[in-house]
């Protein structure tokens, strides 16, 4: 990628909201998989592994990202993320296109949900928006 268009991201990333980063978050993540599902049809295993690790990585900081105050839906989202992880171990080792696409709707959903409460409230919530 060239320069200017590396700059471009990262101020973009630097001045998100944070619920702007976890929307990116996710599209990060359909991104890496989008890869890995054509590299997987392609027999590409080696390029394929590398996306399906950073999808696994985003999962990951998506999870460390939880806020424990967030109660049951935090505790869902986390159960959640694990699952995806999980599933995508299994999806890396037996190179299962079918395991990598479970994922990425999943993930879809999620970025769908928050990409829709997003526009809703223009700005991440807080306690008092989603009382």
């Amino acid at each position: 990628m060239n320069a200017a268009y590396q700059q471009y991201k990262m101020v973009t990333i630097q001045t998100a909201s944070p619920g702007k980063l976890v929307l990116l978050m996710y599209e990060g993540a359909l991104v890496a998989l989008d890869a890995a599902k054509k590299s997987l049809l392609e027999g590409r295993e080696e390029a394929a592994h590398a996306s399906i690790l950073k999808a696994q990585d985003i999962i990951s900081e998506l999870l460390i990202a939880l806020d424990s105050r967030g109660g049951k839906v935090a505790e869902c989202l986390g159960a959640l993320y694990e699952f995806m992880k999980s599933t995508l171990v299994e999806a890396n080792i037996q190179k299962d296109v079918k395991k990598v696409e479970v994922v990425a709707s999943l993930l879809q959903g999620l970025h769908s949900a928050w990409a829709e409460m997003l526009k809703r409230y223009n700005h991440a919530p807080t306690a008092e928006t989603l009382i």
